[in-house]
């Protein structure tokens, strides 16, 4: 595969791309919310700082300890453990009156269970994709 056309012409590679994308869009919307919310809450553009960019940042220090967990989990569980994840957090973020701690215990959870299922999500695509080519591009 040689170029975007060919390997978006794979549909379970758009299935699984538009999952990742809805995923960490998913993500990404909930923190700038929680963002917003908290520094019109608080003033404190600290904090506000922490509840936008915390998630990722949550991702990049957990990927060290639970990238294991990826060999675990079977590629179709670990997607719905994700979208699971992902809507009960942000599902519970709706609730009023719930304290801040728990709140950014709320926004930490679908970045966790990113940072647990990506090599998952890597298998996947090397199980979608033909076998003359990698993950990388590269031809064997």
């Amino acid at each position: 595969m040689r170029t975007y056309r060919q390997l978006f012409g794979i549909p379970e590679f758009r299935a699984l791309f538009a999952v990742q994308c809805l995923s960490m869009g998913s993500a990404s919307v909930s923190g700038l919310a929680l963002g917003t919310t908290t520094y019109a809450t608080t003033g404190s553009p600290l904090l506000a700082a922490l509840s936008i960019f915390g998630g990722p940042l949550v991702r990049l220090a957990a990927s060290w300890f639970l990238g294991a967990w990826s060999d675990l989990l079977r590629p179709r569980t670990a997607l719905l453990l994700v979208a699971a994840v992902s809507a009960g957090a942000d599902g519970l973020q709706a609730l009023p009156g719930l304290p801040w701690g728990t709140r950014f215990v709320l926004l930490a959870l679908p970045w966790l269970a990113m940072s647990a299922t990506g090599g998952s999500m890597l298998a996947l695509v090397a199980d979608i994709l033909p076998p003359e080519v990698t993950c990388s591009g590269a031809r064997r």
